[in-house]
């Protein structure tokens, strides 16, 4: 249950009207205080990392401060006591004033009524000689002493710290200690940290203590303010398309349409496949009968869905339709949007949230958009709130929260004000929840979401919730950045289930107590564990705890055996249940240990799984991938990985023909490792553990290739020509396998694809990969020894798509690169239907792809190394043999010039093959299309049996295949007539020039030399007499600079060999037989372990004073900007920066702030005016959505300005020429 509404405020009125239009405080200028008329509220730039930022930026926000006509807010600045006393006088609305006058307080005195009134509520008593002593500042020990008055005399429930330890208490008067630990263990004050209690008290840190003061007097653990509605989907049923309370009323209707699915599962509404919307509408609630409201849920993908636009949202939440059929709509989305690199569409996906009105011309396009990305099988906290304004327009303001980034300021996602005419003022349904798939089921499979905990506030309420709510994200751990829970824990923090007592810390691996444990359950639960005490929380007991607060499941005790095994002797249903569903694990030392006593870190890790099971120990039964399943192909004459899922400290025996592998699982994962077999099957494998066990029968050993690549590679037998002998051959013949796997697009990388093997029925056959197909069957044909040996093929496919989605994610991981909600999913396909397949055993892969990889010229041969020493590191296999698809001809040509981009990626596949072992390439330059613009041409066949002609040799080491493959230049030498004699190697039966009849360009050579004016030009070739050498010649130039082959975008293919095997192109400019020399930094390159980067992206270097310089991307390691940077060199810190849209400055741009509708920056990017001489400013603050502050100013900045955007990515080191690249 969420309780978050369950937490605040005890009293609301009184001190709300005071903390509300109390905008004349102390701090906002007092009056006749010294302070006064220096300050003004203008925006302060001073609190920027500060550990009360976040506070202060509230009261700020509530007029209850203001900061200094400079622009600072001095938070470190001393308080004197008059300005001491004004404030909390004020803020705490004491309304009772004694008549007490000191004797140096003047009966006139500004600050004279707020003293009386901390002197009639105990807090203020004076010195014994009679003083106040206003002008003089308060000492820390002072402040604790007068707040302790006001803490004591008016007590909150809450949790007291047991234990205290402040090392310079002894430092304080006998007098304050009382106080002083008395605040410490109520979490005012650091309860283990120094005290410094002679030392004045800031600003900062009194206006932490008030808040705190009145922050804990709004909050109790049962609200008097309940919401309007709750809905939790735990206790429900469903009956047809209607999700049905206990008494079988109607609460949730659902609406009908194809392939859709629906369930009650993990206690939430679970919604998918879907080809249209599908929608849970709330039936209970009136909401047209609400001028206002806010919406509080979890939201939960299960699953993404391959691609997506604002036409095919994942998530759909409408607050408000103009009609009971849901057609006109206030609508937010959760939506996937491909990212276009140039002109390519590259399939890197970014997530966007955008609010719409499908009432309105604008449909379903965004009105307004943000970025937040949700991660697979984990709750977020949302709240969606409309509202109607006086004058007619309407806000809606989406908020959202999670354990994986938890915000540190509640800000919107995403806001909307609508003023149009079509806007929507009352609501014809209740809100609705759903999502949506694709009405073609070709594109790929829906999401799967779900929606529970919804809440419906009066907007009145919610505006209370949300004060306590701005007061929790504000909270800052300091003692928590570093620490591997860190997100965890702070979202805790913000629903208000983890206190930052001490302003500031946590100590998160400090021991907790069972009090504090009891808190953060009652917190949660709204309901506290019973027999708690301070004594200190040990794991059995925070077992008994939860189980409690869960309500006492029931449990079979099937594990019962492993947990007596690890050290429980009788374990009862809390911790068996707990352990069950994999709240709790075992410890490093393989045992349960029950007597050990927690971390407060560790008992709120318990707290997050117990709410959310994507957070849980994957345990329970067990479970193997798709991949692994009955039909299997297993690879012959290699060690076979077999993995899976299950409860920690089962012993899980593998049997194999005559194998027997054990292994223990930890942490609810295990694998085990079979020793070579040689081909055979059927056969049947078990997997056993303590409770169950797994039979998969029809298993088969033999050779499994990956296919892997766009949509090329993907392209099926029906899809291409010369088929019809494949289906004969092969319809349903057993030992032919595929393997398919469900395509989708993940955040992170998931355990299982839903896929299936199946044998080789006409309709796999017909779906299958062509090129795995084709090389599967003329590998059949070449080797007679594989006639009774099985095949199976592994499709994991996507077309359209740049390498950067096929990248395991652990590569990213391995440089640095941290993913950002703003930023495309890398490694989304790996995640998504890769990863689930490795470490699969294989013989070699088939990898077709880099026709969406044009746009990174040469920084896509780092990458295209990358993915290959990945994939081999993923699938365990170091030497796992590669065939690289040379791209086909596509595309117009630009004629004597070097600027085609398809050229610069054939270049990289053959030099990636000529250096890396065990990679070869295999050409299709000569099979484009007859259109040039047709970028999936159909002959497939040549590909697949070139690709088995070198696995022949490759593979299977046979020597006669040595020349079964495309002629590739040797060298080249220039004769004094400027004639060029090129020798090739692998030749079969002599080389032939003949024109290719689907070729388009008729009559050209597909040889070009280059003048010595720099241009390329079509040059003459013929063959020599022993036909193993090309001799080419450009009329009139006797002083060439190069020569080259079959290098453009849509090539003339003319040169073969006699056996039809089409010759490599070439280019005598370029070395394609060793890897590029390195550059090291210097003044103006910077080499960086894959910077990810593409030219007119832009860098700082930090380490130089800041300096920023747009780059051109030389290669993937390689950065080069025109202005050199001195003392540029190795070792120094580079930020790189990804190069937005180009906006231009709004009205209210002056030289320091910047007025920019929807910016999209944050705290950290930077921009380039390009109006002011191309001067570059980092961005130091985001004032809102639309306007920022820069750090340095730029002089005649303003409105009209052209303006660059450049986004932080990361900070790397600069490489020399030496250091080890990956």
């Amino acid at each position: 249950m969420n309780a978050d509404l369950t937490m605040w405020m005890k009293r609301k009125t009184g001190w709300i009207i005071a903390f509300l239009t109390f905008a004349a405080v102390w701090l906002a200028g007092v009056p006749g205080s010294a302070a006064s008329a220096a300050e003004a509220s203008t925006p302060v730039r001073d609190i920027d990392g500060h550990p009360a930022q976040g506070i202060i930026e509230i009261w700020l926000s509530e007029g209850l401060a203001k900061g200094f006509e400079d622009g600072t807010f001095r938070p470190d600045a001393p308080v004197t006591r008059a300005e001491f006393v004004a404030l909390a006088g004020r803020v705490l609305d004491l309304s009772q004033r004694s008549n007490v006058v000191y004797s140096d307080t003047p009966r006139n005195a500004w600050y004279l009524p707020d003293l009386q009134r901390l002197h009639a509520a105990g807090a203020i008593q004076g010195f014994p000689d009679g003083t106040f002593r206003p002008n003089q500042l308060i000492t820390r020990q002072e402040a604790a002493q007068m707040l302790y008055r006001l803490v004591t005399a008016d007590p909150v429930e809450g949790t007291v710290r047991a234990d205290v330890g402040i090392p310079d208490l002894a430092n304080a008067g006998a007098w304050s200690r009382e106080a002083i630990t008395g605040l410490a263990r109520a979490g005012y004050i650091d309860p283990y940290g120094r005290f410094r209690p002679s030392e004045p008290i800031t600003r900062a840190e009194w206006i932490v203590w008030l808040d705190r003061y009145i922050t804990e007097r709004k909050r109790v653990r049962h609200s008097e303010v309940k919401p309007l509605l709750v809905e939790e989907f735990g206790d429900k049923t469903l009956a047809g398309r209607q999700v049905t309370d206990a008494q079988g009323r109607a609460v949730w209707r659902i609406n009908e349409t194809p392939e859709q699915t629906y369930a009650i599962a993990g206690g939430a509404l679970e919604l998918g496949g879907a080809q249209h919307m599908q929608l849970a509408s709330l039936q209970t609630f009136d909401t047209a009968k609400m001028d206002s409201y806010a919406l509080e849920f979890t939201i939960n993908v299960q699953r993404m869905s391959n691609e997506g636009h604002t036409g095919r949202p994942m998530a759909v939440i409408i607050p408000r339709t103009k009609d009971a059929n849901y057609s006109q709509y206030y609508g937010v989305y959760y939506y996937m949007e491909t990212t276009y690199m140039g002109n390519i569409v590259a399939n890197l996906f970014k997530t966007k949230w955008a609010i719409v009105n499908t009432a309105a011309p604008s449909g379903t396009k965004p009105l307004a958009v943000g970025y937040y990305m949700l991660r697979e099988n984990v709750d977020y906290t949302a709240r969606l709130v409309i509202e109607n304004q006086p004058d007619g327009a309407v806000d809606i303001a989406f908020y959202i929260d999670g354990p994986t980034d938890p915000g540190d300021a509640y800000t919107p996602v995403v806001s909307y004000t609508d003023r149009s005419p079509h806007k929507i003022t009352r609501s014809a349904a209740g809100p609705a929840f759903g999502m949506t798939g694709r009405a073609n089921d070709f594109w790929g499979p829906p999401p799967t979401l779900r929606y529970d905990d919804v809440r419906i506030l009066d907007i009145g309420e919610y505006r209370d919730y949300e004060r306590w709510l701005r007061r929790n994200f504000a909270a800052r751990a300091t003692d928590i950045e570093d620490h591997p829970l860190r997100n965890e824990l702070k979202y805790l923090v913000n629903r208000g289930l983890l206190d930052v007592q001490a302003g500031d810390k946590l100590y998160p691996d400090q021991r907790v107590r069972e009090s504090e444990f009891a808190d953060m359950l009652k917190a949660w639960s709204g309901k506290a564990p019973t027999g708690t005490d301070d004594r200190l929380l040990t794991k059995e007991r925070a077992a008994e705890m939860l189980y409690e607060a869960l309500g006492k499941p029931n449990t079979d005790f099937r594990y019962q055996k492993i947990l007596q095994e690890r050290d429980v002797a009788n374990p009862g249903a809390a911790v068996h249940y707990l352990f069950e569903t994999g709240i709790m694990g075992l410890e490093k030392s393989g045992r349960f240990e029950a007597g050990r006593i927690l971390t407060r870190a560790e008992a709120a890790l318990l707290l997050l799984r117990a709410m959310d099971d994507g957070y849980r120990l994957p345990h329970g039964a067990i479970r193997l991938p798709s991949i692994l399943s009955s039909g299997m192909v297993l690879q012959r004459d290699k060690p076979v990985t077999i993995w899976g899922t299950g409860t920690s400290g089962d012993t899980i025996t593998v049997k194999f023909k005559d194998q027997t592998k054990q292994t223990v699982v930890r942490d609810g994962r295990w694998e085990v490792v079979l020793d070579p077999e040689p081909h055979g099957g059927p056969y049947t494998l078990t997997v056993a553990g303590t409770a169950e066990q797994i039979t998969l029968q029809d298993i088969l050993v033999g050779e499994v290739f990956i296919v892997a690549g766009q949509s090329n590679a993907e392209m099926s037998i029906d899809e291409v020509n010369d088929t019809a002998d494949i289906f004969a051959k092969y319809a349903n013949r057993s030992n032919l396998r595929y393997y398919f796997a469900d395509q989708v697009m993940a955040v992170k990388p998931r355990f299982d694809d839903g896929g299936a093997w199946t044998i080789a029925e006409p309709w796999a056959i017909g779906y299958s990969s062509a090129i795995g197909t084709f090389f599967a069957n003329k590998l059949l044909e070449l080797n007679k020894d594989l006639q009774d040996v099985p095949i199976g093929i592994i499709r994991v496919t996507y077309g359209g798509s740049t390498i950067e989605v096929f990248l395991p994610d652990t590569f990213f991981a391995s440089i640095g690169y941290e993913q950002q909600h703003e930023d495309p999913i890398m490694s989304g396909y790996w995640n998504g239907f890769i990863h689930t397949v490795a470490p699969f055993a294989a013989k070699a892969v088939l990898y077709y792809q880099g026709e969406n990889s044009t746009q990174l010229g040469y920084a896509y041969e780092s990458l295209l190394r990358a993915f290959i020493a990945a994939i081999r590191d993923e699938f365990r296999d170091p030497n796992l043999p590669f065939f690289l698809v040379q791209l086909a001809g596509y595309g117009e040509n630009y004629y004597e010039t070097d600027i085609d981009s398809w050229p610069v990626i054939r270049e990289i596949q053959m030099r990636v093959a000529n250096t890396v072992p065990n990679v070869a390439v295999v050409t299709a330059v000569d099979l484009g299309d007859r259109d040039p613009l047709e970028i999936h041409p159909k002959d497939k066949r040549p590909i697949g049996e070139r690709a088995a002609y070198r696995a022949m040799e490759r593979l299977y080491g046979d020597g006669s295949y040595r020349e079964s493959r495309s002629p590739e230049m040797r060298d080249w030498r220039l004769s004094e007539d400027g004639e060029y004699t090129i020798r090739f190697d692998y030749v079969t039966g002599g080389l032939v020039l003949k024109q290719v009849p689907n070729l388009t360009y008729k009559g050209e050579s597909g040889f070009e030399v280059l003048e010595a004016s720099g241009r390329w030009r079509p040059a003459q070739a013929r063959v020599t007499d022993d036909r193993t050498s090309v001799v080419v010649s450009l009329p009139g130039e006797s002083r060439p600079q190069g020569v080259r082959y079959a290098w453009r975008n849509y090539p003339a293919v003319t040169l073969f060999d006699v056996t039809g095997f089409p010759a490599l192109p070439f280019n005598s400019t370029k070395d394609l037989k060793r890897v590029p020399p390195v550059i090291g930094t210097d003044g103006n390159h910077i080499r960086v372990n894959h910077h990810l980067l593409k030219s007119y992206d832009g860098i700082v270097n930090l380490t130089r004073g800041g300096q920023f310089r747009m780059i051109e991307a030389v290669d993937g390691y390689t950065l080069w900007h025109e202005y050199a940077i001195p003392g540029q060199s190795p070792g120094d810190e580079i930020l790189l920066l990804a190069r937005l849209d180009n906006a231009v400055a709004g009205q209210g741009t002056n030289a320091t702030v910047i007025r920019l509708a929807g910016h999209g920056l944050k705290a950290g990017d930077w921009i380039r005016n390009n109006s002011r001489g191309w001067i570059a400013a980092r961005v130091a603050r985001v004032i809102d959505a639309n306007t920022f502050e820069i750090e340095t100013p730029i002089a005649g900045q303003s409105a009209g300005d052209e303006l660059e955007r450049y986004a932080q990515k990361r900070v790397v080191k600069a490489l020399g020429e030496k250091d080890i690249t990956n």
